[in-house]
């Protein structure tokens, strides 16, 4: 080889190893900056980073106080400009997800703090960062009930704090979302009573201090009820984020090509071939089925337990069903889901069934599926209802939605991914497209 050729080839040489040592610094620098985004909002908002499963920061709430808020928008503000220096960087496949999914968590909080202000609208969110801080730390299994105990009491301790800060900041809210608060602090109050309860008796050497803080924690929602009661409301329709907003959210958030005006009409458009095709099969049932008379024995002897039992049964079955015709293949290793009725607190939100899903930071997880309340005693009617409902196996319908291969499998197979960006995504319209289409 000629000396000429030497020179061309460690040329060459030398300018690929520069390139993959600056791309090599990118990735580490960029990696670097998604951990501190990552970092920062889970310390911003503690009670969603203890439902997923990071424990960090489960002594304590979000604090929405104007100096917080004020710092927060600062530091997500810094976030995007340095964000924007990788928009057209060698980035991996990876790598250029992980940046519109960060970008979009930053974006979107800014969003949510800095223009459409829910810490000044919504007195909701103030119930649902008291409740769902007891709840989610409680439901975990990351560690034993002694350990979470310290954490329950001081997230207690904070509540009166957690309101003082809602009564500085809500003015004016829309009354609607006024008659939800109060409907909500209601069951709060009495879910906080029963947590009390609950640990006074499992840890009596604590009993005077949790009865101290879930007192004051109580009285602090009841002066936020009286609060509420006594607020002007604001006015009709200002509830509405509105459309510019919107239309941000659906680009920015859900990544949709199309805005609120065009969901709309596709929306409407899908309403009325749904309603069409539901009134046909209706009056096809009506002409071609029993009016509900049927000729199945109902036990005399029927009880709230077996109604749930078959509803786990049923649960495994599907399941079952999923693995043995290769319709979607079920990892070994996926967290067992349980069906049971839903929690009190949350049953003036929770109309129907829902999906509690484990934190995918978590490593014992545990999915749980809730349906509506039974009664302790069915009446005849009610009873031969649900046995019915058993017999032709009603349930399967939601366990498709809820658990396979609805909710609960596409959930546990999205938290088993590896990297913490993708770990912290929770995307509501993805969530709710693959169960419904399930």
């Amino acid at each position: 080889m000629s000396r000429f050729k030497h020179i061309i080839l460690f040329g060459i040489i030398t300018i690929l190893f520069i390139a993959s040592t600056l791309n090599a610094q990118t990735s580490t620098k960029f990696e670097k900056l998604s951990n501190d985004i990552l970092e920062t909002l889970q310390s911003f908002y503690p009670v969603h980073s203890t439902e997923m499963g990071i424990h960090a920061y489960d002594h304590r709430f979000t604090d929405y106080s104007a100096k917080s808020v004020k710092t927060m928008i600062k530091a997500l503000t810094k976030y995007e400009k340095k964000l924007y220096k990788y928009k057209g960087a060698k980035l991996s496949i990876n790598e250029r997800i992980n940046y519109k999914l960060l970008k979009s968590n930053a974006d979107v909080a800014l969003l949510d703090l800095k223009q459409i202000q829910w810490h000044k609208k919504s007195p909701q969110l103030y119930v649902d960062e008291a409740v769902n801080g007891i709840y989610y730390l409680i439901l975990s299994n990351h560690a034993p009930l002694s350990e979470k105990v310290v954490p329950l009491i001081s997230r207690m301790k904070a509540v009166p704090s957690l309101f003082a800060t809602a009564r500085k900041n809500i003015k004016n809210p829309p009354q609607i979302y006024i008659d939800a608060a109060l409907e909500s602090l209601e069951t709060a109050i009495d879910f906080y009573k029963e947590v009390a309860g609950e640990l006074m008796n499992k840890f009596p050497e604590r009993a005077d201090n949790i009865l101290k803080v879930s007192s004051a924690a109580r009285d602090a929602m009841n002066d936020f009820i009286t609060y509420l009661l006594e607020i002007n409301p604001g006015k009709e329709g200002s509830f509405a984020i509105g459309t510019k907003k919107l239309d941000y959210k659906l680009q920015n958030e859900y990544f949709l090509n199309y805005n609120s005006d065009s969901l709309l009409k596709i929306g409407e458009a899908l309403y009325d071939d749904a309603n069409k095709a539901y009134n046909e099969y209706k009056a096809y049932v009506e002409s071609h089925h029993q009016n509900g008379v049927d000729s199945v024995f109902v036990p005399s002897v029927f009880t709230k337990q077996d109604i749930l039992d078959y509803y786990n049964w049923e649960t495994e079955q599907v399941k079952i069903f999923l693995k043995k015709n290769e319709i979607v293949t079920i990892p070994e290793n996926l967290a067992p889901v349980s069906v049971i009725e839903t929690p009190p607190f949350l049953r003036s939100m929770v109309a129907g069934i829902a999906y509690q899903p484990a934190g995918p930071f978590d490593k014992e997880q545990h999915g749980y599926f809730y349906v509506r309340p039974i009664p302790d005693d069915l009446s005849r009617k009610m009873l031969e209802s649900r046995f019915r409902y058993i017999h032709r196996r009603g349930f399967k319908g939601s366990v498709v939605h809820e658990a396979f291969p609805g909710h609960h499998l596409q959930m546990q197979i999205a938290g088993k991914n590896s990297d913490p960006v993708r770990k912290w995504q929770t995307n509501l319209m993805m969530i709710e497209g693959w169960a419904l289409y399930s």
